[in-house]
């Protein structure tokens, strides 16, 4: 009975995320994206990081801190790619995402070629 007890005890201690999100939702090249968990079982005095990796060969480690019911860290967007992230606990992983990042949109781009595309058709209207 006693060792079923300790087990409970044990086992009910470990953290667990319940929900980790981000902002922006679908993040674009230069973005500041924002990991935020939802950690059950968690101390004062657990250590939980953020791990984002950009790539396969580079993997960062940033401290989360909690705020308003939540843990939060931050990074750069600093290439396009899925980006794995990992929460850890006490140097346990605990949830493991991946996070899209999208090159950035050149909107004033796409103005400047409507712009000359139409400069041009009412030049082709004019000469007829």
């Amino acid at each position: 009975m006693k060792a079923v007890i300790l087990f409970l005890i044990l086992f009910s201690s470990f953290a667990g995320a319940v929900n980790v999100t981000w902002e922006p939702p679908q993040p674009e090249v230069g973005d500041v994206v924002t990991v935020y968990a939802e950690i059950e079982n968690v101390t004062s005095a657990s250590v939980v990081k953020l791990k984002y990796c950009p790539n396969e060969d580079a993997c960062f480690y940033e401290q989360m801190k909690y705020e308003n019911g939540k843990w939060v860290a931050k990074f750069n967007a600093t290439n396009e790619g899925n980006f794995q992230i990992a929460i850890i606990v006490d140097n346990n992983v605990i949830k493991e995402d991946i996070i899209k990042v999208n090159s950035k949109k050149t909107s004033g781009f796409e103005i400047i070629l409507i712009s000359v595309a139409l400069l041009i058709m009412a030049k082709i209207k004019m000469h007829k």
